[in-house]
């Protein structure tokens, strides 16, 4: 459910509205760094005075008031505002969040400040240039330049994201995305790893929107003040005890019940029913892939009853993750369990009713043929990484229920004792019945390591209605966006996609896949 806010304050945007709307002149990217040099920020998070995390900000508003991600201040219980010019300033509060489409409105106080222009992101058409800048890993006022290549349907309510070519990373999230009329068109939220030019921004249409329905009243930052946790979590390999906790009970995630790997969660007046998909452990890093510990829950199966603040179960668009030990590291590295979320109704509501999943004999057996040779490895290739090292990509079926199918890709670096490092992982949902048969084609793509040929087997979905989920960073830290697409896309050896592509369109046909109208 997404955020209300219901005390309204009209700030004085208009005029900055006005500008967007002028026509005025295109400018050249020199110009445009220049002229947003001194309302672009860096954020800093801390926990108890050490700086935990870093992000970018900007100012919209002479009186202080910043854009940025919420997820750029949920972590820590203190903020600063960094400038340009080494000016460090405290945050003062919150205005408003909208965790749902990742965005947060703060304020600051002191002279009056430099802003940047709002523009229309619904004005914004594919393939503009676009310039994004950012504080990359604390490089302060980094730019970097593209194009608008999508526009693309965001789960989170039927939100829109905006995808660009211009490179971003850590630590740029929240900071402009210019037109070329130097106006802010989007909010820079995430890239792909393992993508080529992957990235996004939130429109910034949906920050104009939270802007005119702020808090009059400064609101706490996400962690700041908060009361002790109702279950504590363990101590960790120190002996220190974690601090962070829940701001009450009616703000708590309380597992209710479980029943084998799936589990009813109580938060905020809802009751969700999730099922386990894993349990992973970053012990490179949270800034590296997950590595898979069991296809089960491992941390969350006896803790029926208990009460979790969102520092140790966070919620994605589809899915929720238990860290027993918050950020904290364990022998194993942090550690999360990942459900997905099979159903949300309000408490006290009947549950929904869904109907069984479509299957025959005939769907199973098809499904099951292209799960298991998937499994044996006849749809992986093989190519070689920028370094000269062999790089092996797998297609998977993850997950089978009925027609509703969960297709898994890796890529994987075989390093020099023969052992293979996972580098990538995405996993595409999508109900065959939603594909439409007759549009499915295999082309020649680029030959793996030995030549062998290589074809894309592409299928749109039914009406071009986008039904595919992909979620690209199924193994990060972070849960990732589900982000919808009308596409459903496979690299597979030449030989093995003829095969696969007969298996698939007879499973699409069996499963109700109509023809598109247009």
């Amino acid at each position: 459910m997404k955020v209300r806010y219901l005390a309204l304050v009209l700030i004085g945007f208009a005029s900055a509205e006005a500008a967007a709307q002028s026509g005025s002149p295109q400018k050249d990217i020199p110009t445009i760094a220049k002229t947003a040099k001194g309302a672009i920020v860096t954020i800093v998070m801390a926990a108890n005075d050490k700086p935990i995390a870093l992000g970018t900000g900007f100012l919209v508003n002479s009186d202080g008031v910043i854009v940025t991600n919420y997820h750029v201040i949920k972590t820590g219980n203190v903020a600063v505002v960094k400038f340009p010019d080494g000016t460090i300033l405290p945050v003062d509060g919150v205005l408003a969040i909208d965790k749902f489409r990742d965005l947060a409105i703060i304020k600051i106080h002191g002279k009056p400040f430099p802003t940047l222009t709002l523009g229309n992101s619904d004005q914004i058409q594919v393939g503009e240039e676009v310039v994004a800048i950012g504080n990359p890993l604390g490089l302060e006022l980094t730019v970097s330049n593209g194009i608008l290549s999508g526009i693309r349907s965001d789960e989170t309510e039927g939100g829109k994201l905006l995808q660009i070519t211009a490179p971003i990373s850590r630590g740029s999230s929240g900071g402009p995305l210019f037109n070329m009329f130097g106006e802010v068109v989007g909010i820079n939220v995430m890239f792909l790893e393992g993508g080529e030019s992957l990235n996004f921004a939130i429109p910034v249409n949906d920050a104009k929107l939270l802007l005119s329905l702020q808090s009059a009243k400064l609101q706490n930052l996400p962690n700041e003040n908060e009361a002790a946790p109702t279950d504590a979590p363990p101590s960790t390999a120190g002996g220190e005890g974690l601090t962070s906790s829940t701001k009450g009970t009616e703000e708590a995630y309380y597992v209710r019940s479980r029943k084998g790997e799936t589990y009813i969660i109580e938060y905020r007046g809802h009751q969700l029913t999730a099922h386990c998909r894993e349990s992973l452990s970053w012990l490179d890093g949270e800034d590296k892939l997950g590595r898979a510990l069991a296809g089960e829950c491992v941390y969350l199966s006896d803790k029926v009853g208990k009460h979790f603040s969102e520092d140790f179960i966070v919620r994605g668009d589809n899915e929720l993750r238990y860290r027993p030990y918050g950020h904290f590291e364990t022998s194993d590295g942090p550690v999360a369990d990942v459900l997905d979320i099979t159903d949300d109704v309000l408490l006290g509501a009947p549950k929904h009713s869904h109907p069984a999943p479509k299957t025959s004999p005939d769907i199973q057996k098809t499904l099951h043929w292209i799960q298991n040779t998937l499994d044996d490895r006849e749809g992986n290739t093989q190519y070689l990484s920028e370094d000269g090292e062999i790089v092996n990509h797998i297609n998977l079926i993850a997950a089978l229920n009925g027609c509703q199918v969960t297709f898994a890709y890796e890529t994987r670096e075989v390093e020099k004792d023969k052992r293979e490092e996972e580098t990538f992982h995405s996993r595409t949902q999508v109900n065959l019945g939603d594909l439409d048969p007759t549009s499915i084609t295999s082309d020649l793509g680029a030959p793996e390591i030995l030549g062998l040929p290589v074809s894309t087997v592409r299928v749109h979905t039914t009406d071009t209605t986008p039904s595919v989920n992909l979620d690209a960073g199924a193994r990060g830290w972070e849960p990732a966006r589900i982000i919808a697409t009308t596409d459903l896309l496979l690299e597979l050896p030449s030989p093995y996609a003829e095969r696969f592509v007969k298996a698939l369109k007879h499973a699409i046909t069996l499963c109700g896949g109509k023809t598109s109208a247009f």
